[in-house]
C-alpha cells in the first residue's frame, strides 16, 4: 500500500501545481515518508496500535477530527478502511476484495472487521477508485453499486535497475544464489500459492542446476515451506531470502531468469510491471486481475495445476525466442502504465467530488494513508 501512495504522490506532484496535499501517516510508516514531493506535507496520525480493533476505532474517531482541523476539500483513503464519521467528501480506493474471495486466510476478528469497513466505505464514499477492471466488476457484483460511481485507475511501477550493481556478487553469495534462478514473491498469506510452485519446481522437466529464490515472509501452515522443500527433495535448490530491503529486492528481481507468479488472487499485481521494466520474462497465473495487467507480456498458466506451472517454467527456461518475445512485449506493456497518468485520472476524481459542495478554504485534496 505504501508503494501505491508514494507513486501517486510522485505523479500528483509532477502534474499538479495548484493543490496542497497532506499525508496522514502513523507511527508504523511515518519515517518511511520522510522524503515527500513538493506541495506534500506529512502529518502524524497518532493511532492506537494495541489491537486491530483499537487502531480502527482511533481512525474512526480521531482521524475525522484531524481532517476537520486541516479543512480539507477531499479525503482520499487508499487503504482498506475509510473514516465514516466525517462530512468531508471522500474518495475510497479498493485494491482488492480478497477478504471476500478468500475469507479463510484471515483470522476471524480481522476478517469481520475488514469486511465491515470495506462494505461501509463502498456504500458511503462519494467516489470509488478501483485499480483494475477485475476489481471493479468484483465490487459491482458483491455490493450492487453502479458501475458509474467506480473509476478504474491502474497502478504503475517506478522501478529502475541500478546502473551500477557492484553489490550484486556479495548479495548473491550472502543469499546462496549461485546459478540461474526463478524468482517468486511470498507473503504470510497463503494466496501467493508458493507450495504448489515448489511442487512444480520439483518436476523432472525443471533442470537440476536452476534454483528457485523465494523472496519475502513465508506463510504459516500445517507444513512449513522449508519442510515441504525437504520432502520434495529440492531443499538444496531453494533459497528462502526472508524480508529484503528495496535495493536487495530489486537486485534479486533484476538478475532472475524468470518471475514466477502463481497467486490465486490479485487486485492488480505491481510486481508484474516491475519485472517488465527490468527485462525479466514472466510466467503467471491466468486468474483475477493478472491477465489484465500482464496482457501479451506473460506466459499464463493454471495456478491449480502443478503440470501447467512446470510446463510454463520449462518453456521459458529453454525457449530463448519465447523469452525474448516476452521481454520485448514487457517493455512495451509497461509503458502503458505510469504514475503520471494515474495521477491525472485521480485528480479528475478529486475535482469531480469537490464540486459537490461549496468550498470556503481550499487546502487541496488529501491522500490519507493508514498501515
Amino acid at each position: 500500500m505504501d508503494s501505491h501512495v508514494r507513486g501517486l504522490l510522485k505523479g500528483l506532484a509532477a502534474i499538479d501545481r495548484d493543490n496542497q496535499y497532506f499525508l496522514f501517516s502513523t507511527h508504523a510508516n511515518h519515517d518511511s515518508f520522510e522524503v515527500l514531493p513538493a506541495r506534500c506535507e506529512r502529518v502524524l496520525f497518532r493511532a492506537a496500535h494495541h489491537t486491530v480493533a483499537s487502531r480502527l476505532l482511533s481512525e474512526q474517531i480521531r482521524l475525522p477530527w484531524q481532517v476537520n482541523r486541516y479543512r480539507l476539500d477531499v479525503l482520499h483513503s487508499p487503504g482498506y478502511t475509510m473514516p465514516l464519521l466525517t462530512k468531508v467528501p471522500r474518495v475510497f480506493t479498493v485494491h482488492d476484495l480478497k477478504v471476500y474471495a478468500l475469507p479463510d486466510i484471515y483470522p476471524v476478528a480481522r476478517r469481520l472487521l475488514r469486511k465491515y469497513f470495506i462494505r461501509e466505505a463502498v456504500r458511503q464514499a462519494d467516489a470509488i477508485i478501483s485499480v483494475s477492471n477485475f476489481t471493479k466488476q468484483d465490487i459491482v457484483s458483491r455490493f450492487g453499486v453502479s458501475e458509474h460511481v467506480i473509476s478504474v485507475i491502474h497502478n504503475a511501477a517506478d522501478f529502475h535497475v541500478p546502473v551500477v550493481d557492484t553489490c550484486w556478487p556479495e548479495l548473491a553469495q550472502r543469499l546462496g544464489i549461485r546459478t540461474d534462478y526463478i524468482v517468486a514473491f511470498s507473503s504470510r498469506e497463503v494466496h501467493k500459492n508458493i507450495p504448489i510452485l515448489l511442487k512444480a519446481f520439483a518436476q523432472p522437466e525443471i533442470p537440476d542446476h536452476v534454483q528457485l529464490v523465494v523472496v519475502g515472509h513465508l506463510p504459516e501452515g500445517p507444513m512449513p515451506l522449508t519442510s515441504l522443500a525437504d520432502s520434495l527433495g529440492i531443499r538444496s535448490r531453494i533459497v528462502f531470502t526472508g524480508y529484503l530491503t528495496e535495493l536487495d529486492r530489486s537486485l534479486v528481481l533484476a538478475h532472475a531468469k524468470i518471475l514466477a507468479f502463481p497467486s490465486l488472487y490479485e487486485g492488480f499485481g505491481i510486481v508484474l510491471l516491475e519485472a517488465m521494466n527490468t527485462g525479466v520474462p514472466i510466467a503467471c497465473a491466468d486468474v483475477t486481475a493478472l491477465p489484465e495487467v500482464a496482457g501479451p507480456a506473460a506466459l499464463l498458466f493454471n495456478p491449480l495445476s502443478v503440470d501447467h506451472i512446470a510446463s510454463a517454467l520449462q518453456r521459458l527456461l529453454v525457449d530463448g525466442s519465447l523469452r525474448q518475445r516476452l521481454i520485448i512485449a514487457g517493455y512495451e506493456r509497461a509503458r502503458e502504465f505510469s504514475w503520471k497518468q494515474s495521477a491525472r485520472e485521480t485528480l479528475r476524481v478529486y475535482e469531480q467530488v469537490s464540486l459537490k459542495r461549496a468550498l470556503t478554504n481550499r487546502h487541496g485534496p488529501c491522500v490519507g494513508d493508514r498501515t
